[in-house]
C-alpha cells in the first residue's frame, strides 16, 4: 500500500512540474507571469574571442624566482605584499633585481597593527587585500596589466582570522574569542573548513573580475609534498623505510584543496631553481607530470622546457599565436 502511495504522490509531482514548465498558459493565468522565448543558439569555435589575459598559480621552493618571474612582466605590474608587519618586498630592492630584471613595477604592502606577541590586534588583513585590487581596478586601472599577490602563505593567515571572525559572529567558533585571550591562533575544526571557503571565495571572485577588466592575475605560492607509505609487491607498508613523495603542490589549505581550487586558474606554473650562485637557471613546467602539478591552455605555446622564464615573452608569444 505505501508502495503504491509512494507511486501516486511521485506522478502527481511529475504531472504537476511538467503542467508548470511545458504549459505557458499556466504562467500566464495562474502566477500572472510572462513568459518568453530565450535564444539558445551557440556559436562556432572558431567564432569565439581568444582571451589575451590568463589567471595563474605560480609556485616552488623559497628562493626560486617566483617575485622576480611575477615582476619580469614589466613596469605595469602590480604587486601586493600581505604581511604581519614586515616587508615582502625584498627582492625587488635587491641589487641582482635591480641588474637582471630592471623593471619598476608598483608596489603595495598591506600590513596590521600587532601586539607584543606580534598577533594582530584587529584582523584587517583580509578586507586590506580585497580592497587593494578593488582600488586599483577602480582608480588606477589604466596604469597596469598584471595584479601579483605574493604570496599565498600570508593570504591564508588573512584568510584564517577572517574565518574566525564570520565563525564568531555566526556562533559557530569561538577561535577568535580564544586567540585573543592566548595570544596564539586557536582554530577548531570548523575554522579550517571557513578558511577554505574564504580563500576560493577570493580565488573565484578575483579571477573573474580581473579577467573581465581584461587583467593578468598571478598568485604565488609555495611547493607542498604529499607522502606515501612504501610497500612491497604484496601491498603491505615497509616499516622502517623513508615515505615516497607523491605529488608537488601549491600550498593552499588542507589535504583537497590544493587540487581543488587550482581548477580556477588558466595555468599552474612550476618553477625550480637548478644549480646556485651565478650559474644556476630557473626551469618553468608548465605541463606536468605524474608527481608535479602543472598545466596550461597555451599548449604549444610554451615549451616543455622553459629556461629562465620572462613572464612579458611569454604574453608576447600568447598574443603573437593569436594574432594579436
Amino acid at each position: 500500500l505505501l508502495i503504491l502511495l509512494k507511486k501516486e504522490f511521485i506522478c502527481k509531482v511529475v504531472g504537476f512540474y511538467q503542467l508548470i514548465w511545458h504549459h505557458q498558459g499556466f504562467h500566464q493565468q495562474i502566477l500572472g507571469i510572462k513568459m518568453t522565448n530565450p535564444s539558445y543558439e551557440g556559436k562556432k569555435a572558431s567564432d569565439l574571442p581568444d582571451t589575451a589575459t590568463l589567471s595563474a598559480i605560480v609556485y616552488g621552493k623559497k628562493g626560486c624566482g617566483k617575485t622576480s618571474f611575477a615582476a619580469s612582466g614589466g613596469d605595469r605590474t602590480v604587486m601586493i605584499y600581505p604581511g604581519a608587519g614586515i616587508s615582502g618586498a625584498k627582492t625587488l630592492r635587491s641589487p641582482w633585481f635591480k641588474k637582471e630584471i630592471r623593471t619598476d613595477p608598483f608596489v603595495v604592502e598591506l600590513h596590521e597593527d600587532l601586539n607584543e606577541k606580534r598577533m594582530p590586534k584587529k584582523a584587517t588583513l583580509f578586507d586590506q587585500i580585497t580592497r587593494a585590487i578593488d582600488w586599483w581596478l577602480k582608480n588606477r586601472i589604466d596604469d597596469w596589466d598584471t595584479m601579483v599577490i605574493d604570496d599565498v602563505a600570508n593570504t591564508r593567515k588573512a584568510a584564517m582570522f577572517k574565518g574566525f571572525e564570520i565563525n564568531q559572529i555566526a556562533g559557530l567558533s569561538t577561535a577568535l574569542s580564544k586567540t585573543e585571550t592566548h595570544g596564539v591562533p586557536m582554530p577548531g575544526i570548523q575554522d579550517f573548513g571557513q578558511e577554505m571557503n574564504v580563500m576560493q571565495w577570493f580565488v573565484e571572485s578575483y579571477i573573474e573580475i580581473l579577467e573581465e577588466a581584461k587583467k593578468n592575475f598571478l598568485v604565488l605560492a609555495h611547493e607542498r609534498y604529499t607522502f606515501s607509505k612504501p610497500k612491497d609487491s604484496k601491498g603491505n607498508v615497509i616499516i622502517g623505510d623513508k615515505d615516497i613523495i607523491d605529488g608537488i603542490r601549491p600550498a593552499f589549505v588542507g589535504r583537497t584543496m590544493p587540487d581543488d581550487i587550482t581548477t580556477n586558474f588558466d595555468e599552474v606554473w612550476h618553477l625550480t631553481k637548478i644549480g646556485s650562485s651565478d650559474s644556476a637557471i630557473v626551469k618553468l613546467d608548465a605541463y606536468g607530470d605524474s608527481q608535479i602539478l602543472a598545466n596550461t591552455r597555451h599548449a604549444g605555446v610554451l615549451k616543455a622546457f622553459e629556461k629562465d622564464p620572462n613572464f612579458k615573452d611569454i604574453m608576447e608569444r600568447i598574443k603573437k599565436a593569436q594574432g594579436k
